[in-house]
């Protein structure tokens, strides 16, 4: 049962990056809840466009920008400003594409950035969680690294 996480990795990397892409539809929805009053699908088509677009999109740009590694003894100062940087960038790429099909006007900017409030809050509270469980994994001798 030592270096459980070296042996899963690859499992483990792909469903981080799936609760990833759960954790943003949930809170694009949060968002809508918060700015609209009603489910997202109620508003603005673009809306539920760009929530599929980016949350998917945020399956490849978040792996791109290093948001997998490993973070066993950084800052978590920097994992936040990683992870708000990488779901920043995703927001932009979306807004492009929304740009792009001649619908960006109507994009609630308020919305949008309750979106990347929530998604920013609740993906570095589920990380925070992990890293709180493999603390104690290796407290308790599990998941423990030989050097």
């Amino acid at each position: 049962m030592h270096d459980l996480i070296r042996k899963n990795s690859t499992t483990l990397e792909l469903l981080m990056r799936a609760v990833d892409v759960i954790i943003l539809l949930l809170a694009g929805e949060l968002a809508s809840v918060i700015h609209f009053n009603t489910a997202l699908e109620q508003t603005s088509q673009i809306h539920t466009t760009l929530l599929y677009f980016c949350s998917l999109l945020a399956f490849v740009v978040f792996e791109r920008m290093g948001i997998y590694r490993s973070w066993r003894g950084r800052a978590p100062a920097k994992m936040l400003g990683d992870i708000a940087i990488s779901w920043g960038v995703t927001l932009m790429m979306g807004l492009l594409f929304g740009f792009l099909i001649h619908r960006v006007g109507a994009v609630s900017r308020l919305w949008l950035f309750y979106w990347f409030m929530s998604g920013t809050i609740c993906i570095v509270g589920v990380r925070w969680l992990v890293h709180s469980l493999l603390r104690q994994l290796r407290q308790n001798g599990l998941n423990s690294k030989k050097v």
